[in-house]
Parts: structure tokens; sequence; C-alpha cells
């Protein structure tokens, strides 16, 4: 019915998670992505002043800072809501305010502010099919099932289907990793595991 494997559209869509940025411009800053737990000790030993900006939507909250003597940026995620981040900065003593230094975006690295939709789906050959798009705020799961189905459609890989009953047939199961989420399952990552066997 739809075919096994789905690519995605350009590998381009990829560039964002990594592997394939090239050098920085001169004047890029360098950002430092810790743990949030460790997002005040960092405050003080690399930024030196206390004010932090907070933005997030939805489970994931970013939370950034800039020396801009030393052009150096310091960025963390982490789960939750705004105003609990924001009340928690307070405690460790800094000064969170509402905003989004750009030293965070998506040129901070590997998973920086992009959320991944994959997408498993009943294909032929009883084989399930998979598909896989970036987005660069977190999308619902109607907006990743409906850009696969506009794919499809679009390459005249489903014939007289409307979305309902590409959705009843695909009987697709939906998974979105947001930045926080690919940080931590990055980092749960040993060398060794990542590397394999020699």
């Amino acid at each position: 019915m739809f075919p096994f494997y789905k690519r995605p559209s350009a590998a381009s869509d990829f560039r964002t998670l990594g592997p394939f940025h090239a050098k920085l411009p001169e004047n890029k800053p360098m950002t430092l992505t810790v743990p949030f737990d460790e997002f005040p000790l960092a405050m003080r030993k690399v930024i030196g002043h206390k004010q932090v900006f907070v933005s997030g939507g939805g489970r994931e909250v970013t939370v950034s800072a800039m020396c801009v003597d030393k052009n150096v940026g310091l960025v963390s995620r982490t789960e939750g809501a705004v105003d609990e981040v924001m009340a928690k900065l307070r405690e460790a003593h800094l000064e969170p305010s509402h905003g989004f230094w750009d030293c965070a975006s998506a040129d901070g690295g590997p998973g920086a502010d992009v959320f991944v939709a994959a997408v498993a789906y009943a294909a032929e050959h009883r084989k399930p099919g998979l598909w896989v798009d970036v987005y660069p705020t977190r999308p619902s799961q109607t907006q990743v099932l409906r850009a696969l189905f506009e794919e499809f459609d679009a390459n005249g890989e489903i014939e007289h289907l409307d979305f309902e009953e590409f959705v009843r047939l695909a009987d697709a199961n939906v998974v979105i990793l947001g930045p926080a989420e690919l940080q931590r399952y990055a980092g749960d990552k040993r060398p060794a595991e990542v590397a394999g066997p020699n």
C-alpha cells in the first residue's frame, strides 16, 4: 500500500543536527552547552554576571546567557514550564528575563533547537515503513502526519485517499524528540558505545 521506506525529502533536512556544519564565521560566538543543574556554576565561571534569558514552548525550555566581552554564549535546555524554570534560576541567585540569545540558535551544536519527528507506519511486504522529518519548533502529531500524507500524495504514492483514511490505514506511530531529549540521548552514549567494537 505505502512504500517500505521513505527517506526525508532532502539531505539538507539533517544539516541542522550538526555533522554537516562548515566552519563558523569569524565573529560567531563560541557557545557552551551545559546540563541545566550545572548552569548556575557555569554562569559564575564562564559568563561572570547574573542576567539570563528564558524562552520555551510546550515541554522544552531554553536558558541562554552571553558575555559580550568574551564573545562567549552559554545555553542549557530542560523540560518544564517557563515560570518554574525562572523560579529555579532565581533560587540560584540569577536574574532571569523572557528572551533568547541568538548564540543558542541552530548553530549551537548537535540537536540545537530542532525537533526530530519519526513515523513508523504499515507498509507493503509486511515490513514497517519509516519516515523522518525535522522541524524548527515542536510539531503536533497531527502536523507530522499531515506532512507525511502531503508528501506521499505529491509523489503519487497514494491514490484516492483522504487524510483520515490514510491515517487509519497507515496505523502510524509518531515519535517526536526535542533538543533536550536529543542531547540527553546523545549524552547517554559512552565513547565505547558510539565507536562500537574494534
